[in-house]
């Protein structure tokens, strides 16, 4: 069965990612997307699939999490690109056939080294649950966080390292914009929380042991594999100085009720 890693932006997504591609057990991909189009022909799958890799592919970020540095930027180009290839030269021997999560699962481990997990990191599949759900050989792994904290390192990415991302920055570049959102990723998590496995970001990097226990009972693997050292709670919190009273209030004011829901006081 495949894997999809997700939760709002900044809520310990790529953490978690990064944690299982380093297990001997799993291989995981970044957020390459190939889940977007579940349940469809060749065609369209292919289709856009390569329209969204024509966006992403030269950012510069690895779509191979199991690459193992992220290296000049012309390496990485490289790596995606030949990573791409691979993928779609197999894609391309399932044209007949309509892609499920086990046909995508099937496709993954052949250009991934073999592991017992592989999947796809990717942010924005919380709000495409609604068509991922109804594949039930799709394991959905969602991670949720302290919408203060989402809030605050989000506008700090925002205003930094996303500027090359204007249309996904518009969506982002505000407060209220984010607790907004925040709220709508909880609500998808919330809908489908029986058919999820769901892990608390603050759990997570504060008492580590117990989470990623489930975790590997959930997958099958041996919790062993997990290099809990890589995981520090030094982000929580972080709000009280990233955020302004402004700032703070209109989260309050939009998110609150579902952060008291949560147990965020």
């Amino acid at each position: 069965m495949a894997l999809i890693i997700t939760g709002h932006q900044r809520s310990g997504t790529t953490l978690l990612s990064r944690l299982c591609s380093v297990h001997p057990e799993i291989s995981m991909t970044n957020e390459f997307g190939n889940f977007l189009c579940l349940g469809q022909p060749y065609p369209k799958y292919a289709g856009r699939l390569l329209k969204r890799w024509g966006g992403v592919a030269a950012r510069g970020w690895p779509l191979a999490e199991n690459f193992t540095e992220r290296g000049p930027r012309r390496t990485v180009l490289q790596q995606n690109n030949l990573f791409i290839w691979r993928y779609l030269t197999r894609v391309n021997a399932r044209r007949g056939q309509i892609f499920s999560a086990d046909v995508i699962d099937e496709v993954l481990r052949e250009v991934l080294p073999a592991a017992h997990v592989v999947g796809d990191k990717y942010p924005e599949y919380i709000f495409s649950l609604d068509e991922l759900i109804v594949d039930e050989n799709l394991l959905c792994l969602v991670i949720y966080r302290d919408c203060r904290d989402v809030t605050s390192s989000t506008l700090v990415r925002a205003r930094n390292q996303w500027r090359r991302m204007p249309i996904f920055v518009r969506k982002v570049n505000t407060a209220e914009k984010i607790a907004h959102r925040w709220v709508k990723a909880i609500e998808m998590m919330e809908k489908y929380r029986d058919r999820l496995f769901l892990l608390r970001y603050e759990e997570l990097v504060q008492e580590p042991k117990k989470p990623i226990a489930e975790l590997s009972q959930w997958l099958g693997i041996d919790p062993d594999g997990f290099q809990v050292e890589r995981i520090s709670a030094r982000s929580i919190g972080k709000y009280r100085r990233g955020l302004t009273p402004e700032e703070l209030a209109t989260v309050m004011e939009i998110a609150g009720p579902t952060m008291s829901r949560l147990g965020y006081s």
